[in-house]
């Protein structure tokens, strides 16, 4: 869904992610490399194919600013009572101001890349999810 720019819910309009675009073999091109590495961590050497320079999969600092903004996320649910100290949602029935923020943290959470499969779409959640904080 990330890759696909769906699923965040609210007025966020996501688009097709170039990792998406520009694999031809899926979730494999990334994800198992050559030598097939089965552990589906995502390999550096996929990543050169596009950015040359990569010496890691936080290219340009996407993923350490896509974490600062979850961080935030998290700290701003933290506070408003709708994550507990572990991380993990609080149960209850929420208006929809405060379940698309909870949502989001979720959304990202689930997709496990830090933003790397569609950096656009996460940063685009997270500053709507952060927005409904004021911040």
């Amino acid at each position: 869904d990330m890759m696909l720019g769906v699923g965040g819910g609210g007025t966020v309009t996501g688009a097709l992610s170039a990792h998406y675009t520009m694999t031809t073999d899926s979730c494999v091109t990334c994800h198992l490399g050559e030598p097939p590495n089965h552990t589906f961590k995502a390999t550096v050497s996929a990543c050169v194919a596009c950015h040359t320079d990569a010496k890691d999969t936080d290219i340009n600092g996407a993923v350490t600013a896509i974490q600062a903004k979850y961080d935030e996320l998290k700290a701003a649910l933290t506070t408003a009572g709708l994550v507990d100290a572990n991380g993990s949602a609080v149960k209850g029935t929420y208006e929809e101001a405060k379940a698309f923020p909870l949502w989001v943290y979720g959304y990202i959470t689930e997709d496990g890349s830090m933003g790397v499969h569609n950096p656009k779409y996460a940063n685009d959640l997270l500053d709507a999810a952060l927005a409904t904080f004021g911040k």
